[in-house]
Parts: structure tokens; sequence; C-alpha cells
């Protein structure tokens, strides 16, 4: 005589799908799996339970090439697999959609030039989106909640660029960019030294004060740095 015994199957809970920002826009972003697993066993016992994680249906249901780093590293729209597992070998599956959202692409000059000699020179800043101009929010640091500003000083602006994603529930994604605007006023030529004007060796040395990164040229043509 011998005894039958069906064990009933582990059940999978179908967990929330992880979605994400982007955090430096090549639409992969590192989700941690772990999370996930209490919602996946539900009220099964985890001490007779098992849940791995596995990239494809197929080696979910063979029980190969499991994930064993469950901080994954994933690309855009990618599903993950999920297996529950008892004692008995009986297993269930589930899956997880991972989506990683796209950050406010924001292309800005980093820096600016105000003019001192130019007073009161006006400096616009842009916020350096170009597509779907009012979907998105901003919020520089003067307060200010428009695409662009203009600022009469120097020092660093920043503007916080948002876009929420219609989905359930909500993504809210947004990214920061600080620039920084320098002053600089007209040179100030202080002394001129010209040493060995001879066929072979010419140094001419120019002294220049004021606030600015200047080029320096004899022609008013070609310039260069020193």
């Amino acid at each position: 005589s011998f005894e039958l015994i069906i064990n009933p199957n582990p059940i999978a809970v179908s967990p929330p799908n992880l979605k994400a920002c982007d955090d430096n826009n090549d639409f992969e972003f590192v989700f941690d799996l772990s999370q996930q697993t209490s919602i996946i066993l539900g009220r099964q016992n985890p001490s007779e339970y098992t849940v791995s994680y596995f990239e494809t249906d197929t080696d979910a249901i063979d029980n190969t090439h499991e994930i064993t780093d469950l901080y994954y590293n994933a690309v855009n729209w990618q599903i993950i697999y999920a297996r529950v597992e008892n004692s008995n070998a009986c297993f269930g599956i589930s899956f997880i959609d991972l989506t990683v959202f796209e950050l406010p692409n924001i292309e800005t000059e980093e820096e600016l030039i105000y003019c001192l000699n130019f007073f009161p020179e006006l400096i616009t800043l842009e916020s350096g989106i170009t597509t779907n101009f009012n979907d998105y929010t901003y919020l520089w640091s003067t307060g200010e909640t428009s695409s662009s500003i203009v600022v009469s000083t120097a020092g660093a602006y920043d503007v916080t660029v948002t876009y929420d994603y219609a989905t359930v529930p909500p993504v809210t994604c947004s990214f920061t960019e600080v620039m920084q605007v320098i002053e600089s006023d007209e040179a100030i030529i202080r002394d001129i030294e010209i040493e060995d004007w001879t066929s072979e060796e010419n140094t001419i040395t120019v002294d220049v004060g004021g606030i600015g990164d200047y080029e320096y040229s004899i022609d008013g043509i070609t310039y260069q740095d020193s």
C-alpha cells in the first residue's frame, strides 16, 4: 500500500509594477527586487516557501539562470518573473513590469558672462526645454516659475524642471540644472613691456587688470590666450 498526496500549488501574488525616474537618462535603473518578495508570498509562510527571480518565463519554469543579485539593473520596459516554490518543488509564477521614466532633458549653457561695462545689462536664463513646452513645470532659485527668467546680477541660479507622467500611480520626475552668471569687465592695460626687439627674439608682455578672462591681439583679428 502507498499514499497519494496532492500538495497545493504555491501562489505567486502579482506585485505592483515598479516605476522609477531615470537617474542619468540612459534608460536604465537599479531596482531592489527583494522589496517585492513579501508581497509575492502574500500569507504563505516564508519558512516554507522560497521566492526567486528570472529574466524570462522559460527560465522561471525551468528554474535556471536565477537572478542572484537582487539589486537588479533593469532597462526600460523590462519584465521580471518571480517563482514561488515549496519543498515539494511545486511552484507558481508571477511577473513584474519594470519601467524607467525619462528625466526632463535640459540643454542650456552652464556659464554666462555678465558685462559690467554695459550696466545695467539684462541676461535671459533659459530652462533648456525645447519640446512639449507646456507639459513641464519650472521652479527657479529666485522663486519664479516661468520657463525662462531675466537677471541683472552675477551669481549661481538653478532651475528645477518637473514632468508628471500620467500613470497609476502617477510618477513625477525632476531634474535640476545650475547656471553660473560670471562678472566680466573691460581690461585695464597697466603696462606693456617689450624685450629684445630683434629679428631673433621678440617678446611683448602686457600687464592687465580687471575682472575677466582676457585674450590678446596685436592686429585686432588674430587672438591668443597669453
